[in-house]
């Protein structure tokens, strides 16, 4: 998505155009969490936390009301399936084939471990 942005944002023909920016796969939380666990050899799981649940921990870390109630919508929007819309528009902007997320967190992870063993 930032190559995506640094091209709007940097080269002609973009004025007034909205672009949905989306992947062609859609992923679940829990997909991302077995893709971690895959790529990193640990197990991680995802959890969904009781909506009122969810509320209580943002306010106990400080999370003013306003943004724990966008939280929350944008929570209920993504368990519901709002923003599972898999689009090729961005790979038709960029003009190439989107890097899996599975490349992208497997290299984000060894880099991760290559700074470690470098300190």
């Amino acid at each position: 998505m930032a190559e995506a942005f640094a091209m709007i944002l940097t080269t002609e023909g973009h004025e007034n155009k909205t672009y949905e920016i989306s992947g062609i796969r859609s992923y679940s939380y829990a997909d991302i969490a077995g893709i971690l666990s895959d790529v990193s050899g640990k197990p991680i799981a995802y959890v969904s936390p009781a909506m009122t649940g969810f509320k209580e921990t943002l306010s106990a870390g400080g999370v003013p009301s306003d943004i724990i109630e966008f939280a929350a919508i944008f929570a209920e929007g993504t368990r519901q399936g709002e923003f599972d819309l898999p689009d090729p528009t961005l790979e038709n902007l960029l003009g190439h084939k989107l890097r899996p997320v599975e490349d992208f967190l497997k290299s984000w992870v060894q880099a991760k471990a290559d700074n470690l063993y470098r300190s």
